[in-house]
This record gives C-alpha cells, sequence and structure tokens, in this order.
C-alpha cells in the first residue's frame, strides 16, 4: 500500500535522486533537489518535500510549491514527481493524493510536469488533465548548437524570431559577462 509523507531528512531525499539512473522511475532534474526545495523557501514560497513510499522502501518524491497566483492559488510539482509513470497503481494514487493536497491548501488546480513525453504518460493522467502550453516553460526540448561556428552562422542557424530577440537585447544595452567574482551577482 502506497503512502505520502513529508520527507525532512535531505541525504534520505539526495540518495532516492541520486540512486534514479537507470531506474524506471521519470528522469531527474536539480528542480527536484532538496536545495532547489531551499532555494524556493529563500524566495518566501511555501515547499512540500514529498516521499511516496511502499512500506518502508521510497518509490517516488514530489518537490512542490504554492503559487499565489492572480488567477487563483496552485500547487506547482515541477519536473515531477519522480515516479514510475509506468505503473498505474503508484501513478493513479500519486494523482489521488497530490488532488488531495490542492484541496487541503485550497488550491485551484494541481500542476505537474514530469519529464515524460505526454504521450508516454498513462491514460489516466491525460483524461484527468491537459497540457498547458502558456506554462509550458520547462525546457523540456533543447537544442544542441554546436558554438565553433562564427557568430554569423551561429545567428543564421538561429529562427528569425531568436535572432530578432538577440539584437533586441543588444540595442537594449545588455551585456554578458563572464566572470568568476560573486560580487557580480548583485
Amino acid at each position: 500500500m502506497y503512502e505520502f509523507r513529508e520527507i525532512n531528512d535531505k541525504s534520505v531525499w539526495e540518495d532516492f535522486i541520486l540512486n534514479q539512473s537507470g531506474k524506471k522511475t521519470s528522469p531527474t532534474s536539480f528542480i527536484q533537489s532538496w536545495n532547489w526545495g531551499i532555494y524556493l523557501e529563500k524566495q518566501g514560497q511555501k515547499v512540500f518535500r514529498l516521499g511516496i513510499f511502499n512500506g518502508q522502501e521510497i518509490v517516488g518524491l514530489a518537490l512542490g510549491t504554492k503559487v499565489p497566483a492572480k488567477r487563483g492559488t496552485y500547487l506547482h510539482f515541477r519536473h515531477g514527481p519522480v515516479i514510475d509513470w509506468n505503473n498505474k497503481e503508484l501513478a493513479e494514487f500519486t494523482v489521488s493524493e497530490l488532488k488531495k493536497l490542492g484541496k487541503k491548501e485550497s488550491a485551484w488546480f494541481v500542476r505537474i510536469s514530469p519529464l515524460v513525453e505526454y504521450n508516454k504518460l498513462p491514460a489516466l493522467l491525460k483524461k484527468s488533465s491537459s497540457p498547458s502550453q502558456m506554462h509550458d516553460v520547462d525546457a523540456e526540448e533543447t537544442w544542441v548548437l554546436n558554438l565553433d561556428k562564427s557568430e554569423k552562422d551561429l545567428l543564421a542557424q538561429m529562427r528569425k524570431n531568436t535572432r530578432y530577440s538577440i539584437r533586441k537585447a543588444e540595442k537594449m544595452g545588455v551585456e554578458i559577462i563572464k566572470t568568476t567574482d560573486m560580487e557580480m551577482l548583485k
């Protein structure tokens, strides 16, 4: 029987995340790390660090935040939950528990964005949810660019809108500075 439990021990959290390579869980990213949760807390966000257990064994994690938005508060589990989405029982339990948490937190909805292609998600998730283009900003698809070319050639390979945005930023005085000086962060 599955159970959600709050995890308060960084080493338990990180051990699970670091040991997922090659396992059946969805891929992990730094956005599901313990330290990302610390960063979010320092930004004033309410953070949930939830472990999904089968007995004493951790079978999944879900790091999420409560997001107060103009159109209604919601819970966001970005790049998560980290579970085996092919396990129908686990997926159903996870979605059900997140819905309960959403109601408890007076959220309008719960947004999850696991690192799984939409067409590979279980039918349950597709039936009870919908993809959100408006908030699809989790870099689920990336572009690898060979930087051995000239700036002119690099720009020529980009979309017209990307070239426009780069040139506009230059005109606005945006500078890119490479440094190891921590004072520059200010």
